[in-house]
Formats: C-alpha cells, structure tokens, sequence
C-alpha cells in the first residue's frame, strides 16, 4: 500500500524538477561552476551561445519530453495499479 504512495511521490518530485527552470535562471543563472544547472538551463545555455548548436539543443528537447513522457506513463500505470 504504501509502495505505490512512494512511487508516486518519487515520480512526482522527478517531474517537478522539470519546471524549475525559471526560478534557477533568474536566482542564479546556473550558478558558480554550473551547480544549480537544471536541463532547461542546460537547453537554454545551447540556444543562446554562440555557433549553429540550436540542433543539439532540439534534439536535447526531445529527449527531456521524451522522458517526461516516460514518467508520466509510469505514475499513471502505478496509479491506476494501485487503485485497483
């Protein structure tokens, strides 16, 4: 009972880190030596350097809703499991 309580709040707090984005860039910027970098930062860093790097930062888009994607379908299969 409470292994599905676990899974959830795991799943949840992991696909809260995706939306953190705006508070670290205006906070800190990424931080000294990139400590606080976040994907989006990360993403965001690619878009706006110098050089044509915009295909990496697209296909590190993709990635990221990819596995946002594969968080989401695995707290719904656990959700649903455990409602049952």
């Amino acid at each position: 009972m409470l292994r599905a309580t676990h899974i959830t709040i795991i799943l949840a707090l992991l696909l809260g880190s995706f939306r953190a984005f705006e508070i670290v860039l205006l906070s800190t910027g990424g931080g000294p030596s990139d400590n606080t970098e976040v994907v989006g930062t990360y993403i965001y860093g690619y878009v706006t350097s110098a050089g044509s790097t915009i295909g990496f930062a697209s296909a590190a888009s993709v990635v990221v809703l990819v596995v946002a994607l594969l968080g989401s379908a695995v707290q719904m299969l656990f959700t649903r499991r455990g409602s049952r």
